[in-house]
């Protein structure tokens, strides 16, 4: 889902930035969205990079400074009990990260214009396990479930005379 964006974190060959930065980078690629957004704790980003959560967050800030992350802070406003009374504090959310660095994206799947089934003639949706002797004969055997006339026994007549037709080629 993200290979566009590994691969051009990959890419990047910025001497400022370190091996331990770069690989957190790329975790964060590894959990972005196709747009290249990313919601995740630092905590979790920290165990995830085998560091500790501040240094996932220095890496972060290291990162924007190279222009290829934007970090979006949430917070929400939140009743907390202080004594007898509420009071309203701001709490954080989880941090988006957004890539800003440019990356391939994959190209629109464009459907090609089938020109050639419309010229062959329809498929049968059974494979072949008989021969044409034996397909004559089961729906011979199926005429007597019709009644003579009816539009089944016609349209079996048709079949029996079309497959008859092509025995007849086949045996010349």
């Amino acid at each position: 889902m993200s290979l566009p964006i590994i691969t051009a974190v990959r890419a990047l060959r910025d001497p400022h930035l370190k091996e331990s930065v770069l690989h957190t980078a790329q975790e964060l690629a590894h959990r972005a969205s196709i747009y290249g957004v990313v919601r995740a704790s630092n905590a979790y980003m920290g165990q995830k990079c085998h560091c500790h959560q501040r240094t996932f967050q220095r890496h972060v800030l290291r990162l924007i400074d190279a222009r290829i992350l934007k970090k979006t802070v949430v917070k929400r406003l939140v009743k907390v009990r202080v004594g007898e009374r509420l009071e309203d504090r701001l709490r954080n959310e989880v941090n988006v990260y957004t890539f800003t660095l440019p990356w391939k994206r994959p190209p629109r799947i464009q459907v090609p214009i089938d020109r050639m089934s419309t010229t062959l003639p329809q498929q049968e949706e059974r494979e072949k396990s008989v021969g044409l002797g034996e397909d004559i004969q089961n729906l011979e055997k199926g005429l007597r479930w019709y009644t003579a006339g009816s539009l089944g026994y016609e349209a079996t007549l048709e079949k029996i005379t079309q497959l008859k037709a092509l025995l007849d080629d086949d045996g010349v």
